[in-house]
């Protein structure tokens, strides 16, 4: 039984992490959606629930930070949702300013 009121929201450009994540949700009974831009995100978003929204910060490979602008629209879409930035590329400066946008957790 997936608990839908514990539905997860996943956006990463990376198939191998979608598909990690996927299954350490399977395996918690999660329901969950995943998309691999910010756009699809935000379509999702605007359609349905989630209790968290774990996001990549870099897309495409490219050096632009879409998941940390992302941060904004969960807050005004879904201002109860956990939001969970995940970066392989940090800085103090990146975390400071997600934490200041209201992220949850910054990895």
């Amino acid at each position: 039984m997936k608990l839908e009121s514990h539905r997860v929201l996943l956006v990463d450009d990376e198939p191998a992490i979608c598909f990690a994540y996927s299954k350490l949700l399977e395996s918690e009974q999660f329901g969950f959606d995943i998309c691999d831009c910010v756009e699809a995100a935000i379509a999702l978003l605007k359609n349905n629930d989630y209790f968290a929204v774990i996001s990549d910060v870099r897309f495409a490979g490219s050096d632009n930070e879409d998941g940390v602008c992302f941060v904004s629209v969960v807050r005004k879409e879904r201002p109860q949702a956990k939001v969970l930035l995940v970066t392989g590329y940090g800085s103090d400066e990146l975390k400071k300013k997600a934490l200041t946008l209201g992220v949850s957790h910054y990895i």
